[in-house]
């Protein structure tokens, strides 16, 4: 599951809420400030929440540039991406007719209208690394092959190796669906390698696969895992090049 933070000004509170809900729909954990509870200090939930996201979603508009509270959270989402060495936390989705402002950097941006379409939103999901893989429709054929790399009750997550590259899907079978996570392209297969890192100012543990990073895990359980995804990749590399 994508984990979401989405930064914006108080005036785009509707878009906000129509963005948040369907990224919900396609079962991303999603929070905004309307998620505070009663008497939660709101810097430290705030810093908390960016810490755990996977991104920081930035709803760029005129108010959202001129409200000090977004800037709050960009420059936090700024500082976790300095300390992981990656500019992959912030993502920006411009509503209307807006500039990328300098201070955030030059940075690809998704657009939206001010009424965002469902294709619009499709396509935000799709940057978000938020994409459909649908089950149990698609199952591993003979010309897949598929390795679970981590379990938890109804929930694995697996690695698909195919002809066009390596999927890691997570399934939850209680929900009878799937989705995948990334795709490392078969291009990219054989040079890619998994790099572990350990945990840095209160981030969890990291493993980087083909510039695809996890972070969210326990440590116990992140060793087991990352042991059995190491010997998947070299399985499934293997496999490949029968």
């Amino acid at each position: 599951m994508t984990d979401i933070f989405i930064s914006f000004a108080e005036e785009d509170s509707a878009v906000a809420e129509q963005v948040g809900m369907a990224l919900r729909e396609r079962e991303a954990a999603v929070w905004w400030d309307r998620n505070l509870q009663s008497g939660e200090r709101y810097i430290d939930t705030i810093l908390r929440q960016i810490q755990l996201a996977d991104h920081v979603l930035l709803l760029l508009t005129e108010q959202s540039r001129q409200s000090l509270w977004v800037a709050f959270e960009i420059g936090a989402a700024r500082s976790r991406e300095a300390a992981l060495g990656r500019e992959e936390v912030l993502k920006i989705a411009m509503v209307g007719d807006c500039d990328i402002p300098g201070f955030i950097g030059d940075r690809q941006a998704s657009r939206l209208s001010n009424q965002p379409t469902e294709d619009e939103i499709a396509g935000l999901a799709l940057e978000l690394g938020i994409s459909e893989y649908p089950y149990p429709e698609k199952e591993v054929g003979p010309d897949a092959r598929g390795l679970v790399v981590y379990s938890s009750g109804a929930q694995w997550m697996e690695l698909v190796a195919t002809d066009q590259g390596i999927d890691c899907v997570l399934v939850d079978s209680g929900a009878r669906n799937a989705r995948r996570q990334w795709t490392v392209p078969a291009s990219e297969v054989d040079a890619a390698e998994l790099e572990v890192l350990d945990p840095v100012e209160g981030i969890p543990p990291t493993f980087n696969f083909g510039g695809h990073w996890h972070w969210r895990w326990t440590p116990t359980l992140f060793k087991d895992s990352a042991d059995k995804f190491r010997e998947a990749v070299e399985e499934l590399k293997a496999w490949r090049r029968i």
